[in-house]
């Protein structure tokens, strides 16, 4: 006995979305290596910077190794004592050493988010403008969690030489954060956006366990 056969409508039966998890993952690993690639290249880029001005004591988010002479430069600037700071080292030449580690961040963003709104639709792309916001994401975090500006931060030490407000530079890095997730987001499918948010989120913090843990202690040594 013969099954009746089902009418030709001429079109295709549509294919079901893989599982999240399955989905996510090439945006998870995607998000792994971009998130060491941003680390080295900020704080590679500010030890260069350091090491070109003649500045020597730099350490990760302490901002100076105790009793070195940039450890004694940030105590004269805290107490607004800058002709002693100025005696040991330049502040626009330690201002710049910092400044350029979030200005790489700030074009990795902006170049990558360019780009995928145009219709790039490259995982390590998009994973570069996520990464390179992590840093940023960081500073929020900890600023509102602690609801205080730490010296221990770039961004803090940075106001202290510039003058801007400390809430002007927190308020940047919310905005950066929201462009580097918010552009590219937006620029995928609503298929595609749950599963890329999940990994790459996922994938972001697990690079900046990896990179705090192994990638820091090896730069910085």
């Amino acid at each position: 006995m013969h099954r009746p056969l089902t009418p030709h409508t001429g079109s295709r039966p549509s294919i079901p979305p893989p599982p999240l998890a399955q989905a996510a993952v090439p945006w998870f690993i995607a998000a792994l290596i971009a998130v060491p690639i941003t680390f080295l290249i900020q704080n590679g880029a500010q030890l260069w910077a350091f090491k070109h001005f003649g500045i020597s004591g730099r350490t990760l988010h302490h901002g100076a190794t105790p009793d070195s002479l940039l450890d004694i430069f940030w105590n004269h600037v805290t107490r607004d004592e800058w002709q002693a700071a100025g005696a040991l080292f330049m502040p626009t030449h330690v201002g710049w050493a910092i400044a350029i580690g979030p200005l790489l961040m700030l074009s990795i963003v902006l170049l990558c988010s360019n780009r995928v709104t145009k219709g790039s639709r490259s995982r390590i792309i998009l994973a570069m403008a996520v990464a390179a916001a992590a840093p940023s994401l960081y500073f929020v975090l900890a600023t509102l969690l602690s609801l205080r500006f730490s010296p221990a931060f770039d961004e803090v030490r940075l106001s202290q030489l510039s003058g801007v407000p400390a809430f002007a530079m927190l308020a940047a890095h919310v905005l950066l954060i929201a462009t580097a997730w918010t552009l590219p987001l937006f620029a995928l499918s609503d298929r595609e956006r749950k599963p890329v948010g999940v990994g790459l989120a996922a994938g972001v913090m697990l690079g900046m366990i990896v990179s705090e843990l192994i990638l820091a202690p090896w730069l910085f040594s």
